[in-house]
């Protein structure tokens, strides 16, 4: 490949790869029990029904958009550069697609299509 075309390639394959990435959205709840800062994504532990006792919830953080298998990782991404002990996930909506006829009388039918992209919240918790 030329270095002409590369240079060129480059910025489309990142600016589509920001298309698929979900939109992470933080809101503070209350003040953490201790400093925070940045841990390995990995030490994030993901609860589905709710943390050990003793933890404080510090942030909501939602995932919207994106692919939708990229949504549960980003809220552990988004944990983990807050300095997050676990999140507890909240709720989780999977993109759905509804499809439908409308006509009128004496019309030929129009065939739609309404996509709603879906999301995961959850929580932050510092223990």
């Amino acid at each position: 490949m030329s270095r002409s075309l590369s240079r060129y390639l480059l910025p489309v394959a990142v600016t589509l790869g920001a298309c698929f990435a979900p939109t992470v959205s933080v809101t503070p709840l209350n003040r953490p029990p201790r400093p925070l800062a940045p841990r390995p994504v990995e030490s994030v532990q993901v609860f589905m029904t709710g943390a050990p006792s003793g933890g404080v919830d510090v942030f909501m953080i939602v995932a919207k958009n994106g692919l939708e298998g990229r949504r549960m990782p980003a809220i552990r991404e988004a944990a983990a550069r807050l300095g997050c002990d676990a999140v507890v996930i909240r709720d989780a909506e999977p993109d759905t697609t509804v499809a439908g006829r409308v006509s009128r009388p004496g019309e030929l039918g129009i065939t739609t299509q309404a996509e709603s992209l879906g999301h995961v919240g959850a929580v932050c918790v510092v223990f």
